[in-house]
């Protein structure tokens, strides 16, 4: 790759100087913040030799370079406002003040993701014990029932709670004083007097009455003020009884406002917009399930789906059902699937066939990204095929009122989320036949036009280039057949990396690999090697092996914003390591503090020279145990 013109095309891509705010990059990408995206042309970008990807996410402009990234950056000039790998010099990406549709998604996507799990896991055990109750295993009357019972609803009931929690992360409120005013509103006493239908007054105005269990709009406008009052508190508080009298001023202040005007405002806004999805539902559902299920594809590659999610998590809460996003995400999710599978029958590559069928199966299984981008949108055709079958699906799931229980990613495991009164689930079982046979069959007509060398334009691989210096070199003897062993490189759960994120990771743009669910928080050698580089913010960094293997392994996703606070590096850019050998410490806490995600994700960048990459899938890994087999030989 040649740097200065790989570095000039993507600044000419974005715009130029001009349209940049800032700039900086992590381990794999260039992180733009524009002073308009319109300028920039995400498709001139991604044809520049050495661009893997573009995504355009979370107010930034995201240019995935891969392990050359450093080189390229430096090559922009001067004249490119930013800093260094992990630092943005004189302005941080998280200051733009820029106010766009992708901020408001980020926002949503930040407070509302990490609390699905405890959510769904609720939702699961309802229905768990719906069929424990429909199957005789227990009794509505008896006492385990009612005590897991509660223990289900506890999740939706202090939903206010959890959101509180993740809205204080996300704009870097107190979270225990977040959870303490968001708690007093569900407080027994508070709720008997503001559910008791006598007039209540406080300091002598009147209280509006209302019910706060499962509400979220309005925790979130009490949080969001509690912040300002949190650091006017802070900055009046005199050092010496700051401890208690910045809080003190948050409680007395934020308390009586968010019962006099926040609250009530907040239930009002989130029942209205509950009722209006109600009113959608019950008398025009068969259509808006349709046209949303069409255009899912098309919503989840702008990232416009994340703006459902407080949608779905409300209708869940209460009225305990929804009846039209994850409806419609289930007849996309099997669109996508069958979409695949026809062109797995009818492509003439091997790899173009392998990519389309574990396409098909991750979607089925509710995960649709790899269908979507490396599959549908590629080939067009399949894209427009799924989208029909999916709208066929959404007529019928519409007309017949189907209903999900739990908010998760509709697919085969979790198709218990759609068990219910009467024949809820045998409606859903038809709804994916409907969507999986509609699509297939549409798609093997319209079939789709094979890329010339389908084996190399498939799926776009990482760049082979190396740096200068001859760190990644890649030795070019070796054609026969090789076994190569990677080695666990953390404690924790092993994931495919399809379940991760970041779409540059599940995508696989910087090539094949596996993910971890960290448990214990420490870094060793997956390998003998050396390393080459370990960035500055200490979240990622590179190992090439002598047998060829160059390796990316990187802590959390978007850790880079931590800018190295919580990570200790015990090694250094070139230094020759053992497998074993401990490389880094960081601190789970404090990225989860941060907001952001914990999954680690190993990954081969010079895939494209092995004939086979296995990962091994465990809900338990050690530090040692063998997690990746490579076959090395003639591609």
């Amino acid at each position: 790759m040649n740097y200065k013109q790989t570095a000039a095309n993507i600044l000419k891509g974005v715009g130029g100087h001009e349209n940049i705010e800032n700039v900086y990059h992590c381990s794999t990408r260039l992180r733009f913040t524009l002073k308009d995206d319109a300028k920039a042309n995400k498709t001139e970008i991604e044809a520049i030799d050495g661009v893997i990807g573009v995504v355009n996410s979370g107010g930034q402009f995201q240019v995935i370079v891969g392990n050359n990234v450093s080189y390229v950056y430096k090559e922009l000039g001067s004249g490119v406002p930013g800093g260094t790998e992990g630092s943005s010099g004189s302005s941080t990406p998280s200051a733009k003040k820029k106010f766009s549709a992708s901020s408001i998604f980020d926002i949503i996507s930040a407070i509302f993701q990490p609390l699905v799990p405890a959510v769904s896991g609720a939702g699961m055990l309802k229905v768990v014990l719906l069929l424990c109750t429909m199957t005789g295993i227990l009794s509505k009357d008896s006492q385990t029932y009612n005590i897991l019972n509660n223990l289900a609803d506890a999740a939706f009931y202090f939903l206010p709670i959890l959101v509180a929690y993740s809205t204080a992360v996300k704009f870097k409120s107190s979270v225990p004083l977040a959870m303490v005013v968001s708690s007093a509103l569900l407080h027994p006493k508070i709720t008997e007097l503001l559910t008791a239908g006598e007039p209540l007054k406080l300091f002598g105005i009147p209280v509006t009455p209302a019910n706060y269990g499962g509400q979220v709009v309005p925790i979130i406008l009490i949080v969001l003020f509690m912040g300002y009052i949190q650091r006017f508190a802070d900055k009046v508080s005199p050092n010496v009884v700051k401890v208690f009298l910045s809080p003190l001023i948050v409680i007395l202040i934020t308390g009586p406002v968010a019962l006099l005007a926040l609250g009530p405002i907040g239930v009002f806004l989130g029942n209205g917009l509950t009722q209006g999805i109600l009113l959608i539902q019950q008398h025009v559902g068969f259509i808006a399930v349709a046209i949303l299920a069409v255009l899912m594809p098309i919503f989840v590659s702008l990232g416009i789906h994340k703006v459902f999610i407080p949608i779905m998590v409300s209708t869940i809460a209460n009225p305990g059902y929804d009846m039209l996003i994850l409806v419609a995400h289930l007849c996309s999710n099997f669109a996508q699937s069958a979409a695949s599978l026809a062109v797995a029958t009818r492509a003439k590559s091997k790899s173009l066939r392998q990519l389309a069928v574990s396409s098909a199966v991750t979607a089925s299984f509710g995960i649709s990204e790899p269908a979507l981008y490396g599959i549908t949108m590629k080939l067009k055709k399949p894209l427009y095929a799924a989208m029909a079958g999916a709208g066929i699906a959404g007529i019928f799931a519409g007309l017949m009122q189907l209903k999900a229980y739990v908010p998760v990613g509709p697919g085969f495991a979790s198709l218990p989320m759609f068990v219910g009164e009467g024949n809820n689930f045998l409606i859903a079982i038809l709804t994916l036949v409907i969507s999986f046979i509609a699509t297939f069959i549409i798609a093997r007509i319209v079939g789709f036009n094979e890329p010339a060398d389908p084996d190399v334009q498939a799926v776009k691989s990482p760049p082979v280039s190396e740096p200068k210096t001859g760190a990644f070199t890649q030795p070019e003897s070796a054609v026969k057949q090789q076994t190569v062993e990677l080695y666990a490189p953390i404690q924790g759960q092993s994931v495919p990396l399809s379940e991760v994120s970041d779409e540059v990771f599940s995508q696989e743009m910087m090539g094949k690999g596996v993910a971890f669910i960290p448990e214990h928080p420490v870094l060793y050698a997956p390998m003998d090697g050396t390393v080459s580089p370990l960035y500055k913010s200490k979240h990622a960094l590179g190992l090439v092996s002598d047998n060829g293997v160059e390796l990316l392994i990187h802590i959390g996703i978007d850790t880079v914003k931590m800018k190295g606070a919580g990570f200790k590096a015990f090694v250094n850019t070139g230094d020759t390591v053992s497998k074993g050998d401990k490389l880094i410490e960081f601190d789970l806490n404090a990225i989860k503090e941060f907001g952001l995600d914990t999954t680690t994700m190993m990954v081969i960048t010079n895939t494209e020279h092995f004939s086979n990459i296995t990962p091994t899938i465990s809900p338990k890994v050690q530090p040692g145990d063998v997690i990746m087999t490579l076959t090395k030989g003639e591609v």
